[in-house]
């Protein structure tokens, strides 16, 4: 059996991989997941949101993971500042999607710039983004940068159709 680490990003956000304990979430106190896969099946007793993206570099699965962040970046906002829980992050080996999603909700909630994000990710894991040699999704954070509101070109994107909540 495979253990899993799970690495505190910011205050309230944590990323890991697929193999998290039902003892760990409670140690985390974890409110929240953002399951990043498409078949990791979703917990059941934790509000969960699955981002069905598959990790390919692709640009079809690059425009799919944009469509994407607006509800997940809101789903993990809720969590920590309504809800004033802690949000795991997680996809099946914790190196592309998720550290993907974080960088994108680093570039909306907390005004970073898409460089800053993925420096911080890298200090947290060098093994994120396979040591920062490949981001398979750089296309899709470049363009959210490009259209976040901070940005001053104000520029706004398609959102995809709401993922299952449990």
């Amino acid at each position: 059996m495979t253990s899993s680490n799970i690495i505190k990003i910011i205050n309230g956000i944590y990323l890991s991989d697929m193999y998290v304990s039902t003892s760990m979430l409670k140690s985390f106190k974890i409110k929240g997941i953002v399951n990043v896969t498409r078949d990791v099946p979703n917990r059941l007793d934790i509000e969960t949101i699955r981002i069905p993206v598959e990790d390919s570099p692709r640009i079809d699965t690059q425009k799919l993971m944009l469509r994407y962040f607006p509800v997940a970046t809101a789903f993990i906002d809720k969590i920590r500042n309504i809800e004033r829980g802690n949000v795991l992050i997680h996809c099946i080996q914790g190196i592309q999607r998720s550290p993907t999603i974080i960088t994108a909700y680093l570039i909306k909630y907390h005004h970073l710039t898409l460089e800053k994000s993925l420096m911080l990710l890298a200090k947290k894991n060098s093994k994120i983004f396979n040591y920062g040699k490949s981001v398979h999704f750089a296309h899709a954070l470049q363009s959210w940068w490009g259209l976040c509101p901070h940005n001053p070109r104000g520029d706004t994107i398609p959102v995809a159709p709401s993922p299952t909540i449990i």
